[in-house]
């Protein structure tokens, strides 16, 4: 089955409307309906929306979302090989620090953190932790969204284009890597401030790797 079809079954099983199922998702009725007639593709945060509501249907669900999106000599591959188990994904509850930043700012982080347990499709390690943003001036970043830090060690010429997360005299901040005349400069993610150059105070704390949280509320679909 296809995962229109999928959502569709399910969704009639649980006797939702798409009004009521986009109250639960906080997801446009509109979009639910696009999604079951095949004009609209799924993606993965509507995935993990869904699964939220419908936890008993979660093997479904991965199952038919993996069909649809993933080539089926790949996905027959990964099953045949038991790469993973066909139709099952491990979720993972994680107790991880979440650092925030004020999107209109120079990136820098709030000193301050709390924790919070979170369900992810990945093990954090517990060196790892999190970004949350607030406000939407942060380029592609929605206000709310939860981005994954993972403390990885790399020459900074890997990392061109790569948004990390730096150290400077005691402060942290969230930057995209520039390579220019084979030196790192840090540009901000909302371009209201001047990049900053490198210089040996700067150290790299670690490197955005995921989303792992983002409001679809906020979405316009």
């Amino acid at each position: 089955m296809s995962f229109a079809e999928v959502l569709r079954k399910i969704r009639v099983e649980e006797k939702d409307s798409y009004r009521s199922l986009s109250k639960k998702t906080g997801i446009t009725h509109s979009y639910f309906d696009k999604i079951e007639r095949g004009v609209s593709p799924i993606n993965a945060k509507i995935l993990e929306a869904l699964i939220q509501v419908y936890p008993h249907h979660k093997t479904e669900l991965v199952e038919a979302y993996c069909k649809t999106t993933i080539p089926k000599f790949v996905f027959d591959t990964i099953c045949d090989s038991k790469i993973i188990e066909k139709g099952s994904v491990d979720i993972f509850k994680n107790e991880i620090k979440v650092f925030s930043v004020i999107s209109n700012t120079d990136g820098v982080l709030l000193p301050e953190y709390g924790l919070r347990e979170m369900s992810t499709t990945v093990n954090i390690n517990e060196k790892d932790f999190c970004i949350e943003i607030l406000g939407n001036e942060m380029g592609n970043f929605c206000d709310g969204d939860v981005l994954l830090v993972e403390t990885i060690e790399k020459p900074w010429q890997l990392l061109n284009q790569k948004v990390v997360i730096i150290e400077k005299k005691g402060e942290r901040f969230i930057k995209r890597v520039t390579i220019k005349n084979f030196k790192p400069c840090f540009e901000s993610l909302n371009g209201l401030y001047e990049p900053l150059e490198y210089d040996e105070d700067i150290m790299l704390v670690g490197v955005v790797t995921k989303l792992l949280y983002r409001n679809l509320s906020e979405i316009k679909f």
